[in-house]
Parts: structure tokens; C-alpha cells; sequence
């Protein structure tokens, strides 16, 4: 059985796999033991919007219904999930600050949907614009592996599906084996290459802790390798090596102070904390 063929997807189904998909992500994200794995993927990251933006799009008539259906899958599910959360997460209504950043990827999915319409006929040129979206998964994987490493077993299942997923999309979607050969060719390149810019071109970590109100003076930080700046009264580190470190800051009075830097993990955490 192919989800991504041969099914008619008609308005009712888009509303409701909008709905469900809402309720689903909303509940993960709302029950306690499911913070922090793998669980609240579909809540912070959108791997799993892709599978389901394509699952909509590739099972749609032309481009315009396509164009037409995706788009309001997105614009129903996304603000519908922030609705459900209200009553329990301590932020109520504030969710919804979050919500202009999946407003907009709302918005492109109309043009998305139109340039992922084309996947349909198979072709060559199908395998390249498909191994955008792996490109997408496997990104994210190597954000999740982090945490993974850091916090195993827990976004173990998160970093298998972005992984595992891309070749699965190549194999069920494109069903010419010029094609199939193309992207899978294409989606262990992505995967060498993103793997290469995690290594040779880390990320840094940023912590901006905040001070007590005055005027505040960098004055020593050691070992090196710590990049460290006072950006009004908040003391700004970025870091992508792991290490212990201190800070000494002094204060308008001219008074020192020192504060104790640990980074480490995976994903180089920061933590900073008042030294003697």
C-alpha cells in the first residue's frame, strides 16, 4: 500500500487529517513524560510536516488543488495545535508567539506545493526537487543526533526517522529506477555533505546571561577560545568547543567579578555560574 498514490484526497480528508494531526502533536507535546524525546518532534521541527504536506499534495488532482489543499492543511493544523496546548502549558496564550515563524512557512507552502507537484511524474527532474525535501530531513537529523548523543536513548527515534525517511520517500514515490538511483545517489551526498559542515563548520552555541543593571567591562577570560562580549548588561558567549573556562567582569565601581563557564555535550550546552 502506497499512501502516495491512488487515493482521492478530497476536501473532507484534508480537514480531517488537518485536525488529527493537530490533536496528535498537541497531545505529545503536552504530556510530561514525553518531554524532551522524541515525541515533541512534530511540535518543535517540521520532518514530520513534509511527510504529510506530500502524503496531501501527491495524492491531489493538479497543481492548483494541490497548491489550494496543502495550504490549508498547514493553515488549519498549525494555529489549531497552539488552540489545544492553551489550557495546559503555563504559557497559554503566549504559545502563539511562536506562531509567526509556521504562519509563514504556510504561506510558502503554496509555491512549495506547486514545485512538489512535479515529483509525480518520476522523472530525473522529479529525484532532484524530492532530494530538496531529504535534504530538509537529513539537516534536522543532524540537529536531533546531537541531542541523541547527549541524551540517549531519547531522540533516538527522532534522528532514525530523518535518516532512514529519505530513502523510504525515494523508494515509494519515484518509480523509475533511473530516478530512484538519482535521488538515493543525491540523498547519501546530502547526508556526506551536511555531515563534512557539521565537522569542519561547527555551529556555535550562544548564552546571553543577564547582569544587574549599571555599566559592565570585560576584563579577562581564560583559557582561550572562548568568545566572549558585554552587549549592554548581558554577558554574550559563543562557543562551539567544550571546555571549562572563567570569566572576570568588573563593574562600574570597579569592583571584579568572576563567574565560572563549563561547555559541554554534543551540543556544547553552556553552563555559567558566580566563581569565588
Amino acid at each position: 500500500m502506497n499512501i502516495f498514490e491512488n487515493r482521492n484526497m478530497t476536501w473532507p480528508r484534508v480537514l480531517l487529517v488537518s485536525v488529527l494531526s493537530a490533536i496528535v502533536t498537541a497531545v505529545l507535546n503536552c504530556i510530561p513524560a514525553f518531554e524532551n524525546t522524541s515525541f515533541i518532534a512534530p511540535a518543535t521541527t517540521y520532518e514530520v510536516w513534509i511527510v504529510l504536506a506530500l502524503y496531501i499534495l501527491l495524492n491531489c488532482k493538479g497543481y492548483k488543488d494541490a497548491m489550494a489543499k496543502t495550504f490549508v492543511f498547514f493553515l488549519l493544523s498549525q494555529p489549531l495545535i497552539y488552540l489545544l496546548e492553551v489550557p495546559f502549558k503555563a504559557a497559554h496564550w503566549e504559545l502563539f508567539k511562536y506562531y509567526p515563524f509556521w504562519g509563514m512557512l504556510t504561506i510558502l507552502t503554496v509555491p512549495g506545493a506547486a514545485i512538489a507537484y512535479r515529483v509525480k511524474k518520476g522523472d530525473i527532474l522529479s529525484a532532484i526537487i524530492l532530494s530538496i525535501a531529504n535534504l530538509l530531513m537529513i539537516f534536522i537529523g543532524f540537529t536531533w543526533i546531537k541531542s541523541m548523543i547527549d541524551f540517549f536513548p531519547r531522540y533516538a527515534l527522532a534522528t532514525a526517522f530523518c535518516f532512514i525517511v529519505p530513502f523510504v520517500l525515494d523508494m515509494m514515490i519515484l518509480k523509475q529506477r533511473k530516478s530512484r538511483i538519482v535521488s538515493i545517489v543525491l540523498t547519501i551526498g546530502i547526508f556526506v555533505g551536511v555531515f563534512c559542515n557539521q565537522i569542519l563548520f561547527p555551529q556555535d552555541t550562544l548564552l546571553a546571561y543577564a547582569l544587574e543593571e549599571g555599566n559592565w567591562s570585560l576584563e579577562e577570560v581564560s583559557p582561550k577560545g572562548l568568545d566572549v562580549s558585554m552587549e549592554g548588561e548581558s554577558l554574550v558567549i559563543r562557543t562551539h568547543k567544550n571546555g571549562k573556562y572563567f570569566i572576570v567582569v568588573c563593574d562600574e565601581k570597579g569592583n571584579k567579578h568572576y563567574f565560572d563557564v563549563v561547555v559541554k555535550g554534543a551540543n556544547h550546552n553552556i553552563e555559567i555560574g558566580e566563581g569565588k
